[in-house]
């Protein structure tokens, strides 16, 4: 339908749903940038207070499996004090699969690199699976993201 031949009920319902896919990809999108820029209450922001952090292996292995931000928080802080440095996240294709009322269901590629020197070497990749919430606030944030690797280097 044409935007010309839409009601003005229809044309608020569209733009509700632009404004929440925008908010919902923002977010996606901040989880990196606090994770790159050792901004650790950014990251732990980026997921509700019970929200979840799942890590699938190559091969399937479950590798971390964080509930709340108690969790989280330790992780990101023991991370951030001995992980190394020169570290990209980037999330690659998102896609709102669904929104239904104050929930939603997304999936992206991902991609890490290091840089190192003048060396650039990638890290890993494969695929976020998320679960987010409209919270008490009105921000969109993770309740469940779920990291399927399809590569790591260690």
């Amino acid at each position: 339908m044409a935007i010309a031949d839409m009601t003005q009920k229809e044309l608020a319902v569209s733009m509700a749903r632009i404004l929440d896919i925008q908010a919902i990809t923002d977010r996606l999108f901040a989880y990196c940038h606090a994770i790159d820029h050792g901004d650790s209450e950014g990251w732990i922001d980026c997921f509700t207070e019970d929200g979840s952090w799942v890590v699938q292996s190559v091969d399937g292995n479950l590798i971390y499996d964080l509930h709340g931000q108690d969790d989280l928080r330790r992780w990101i802080e023991e991370t951030h004090t001995h992980g190394p440095r020169g570290i990209h996240h980037m999330t690659l294709n998102p896609r709102v699969l669904a929104i239904n009322g104050d929930e939603a269901a997304t999936t992206a590629y991902y991609l890490t690199s290091l840089i190192e020197g003048d060396v650039l070497t990638m890290r890993g990749t494969g695929r976020y699976d998320d679960r987010l919430l409209r919270c008490h606030d009105g921000q969109w944030r993770i309740s469940e993201r779920r990291i399927n690797r399809a590569f790591a280097y260690s």
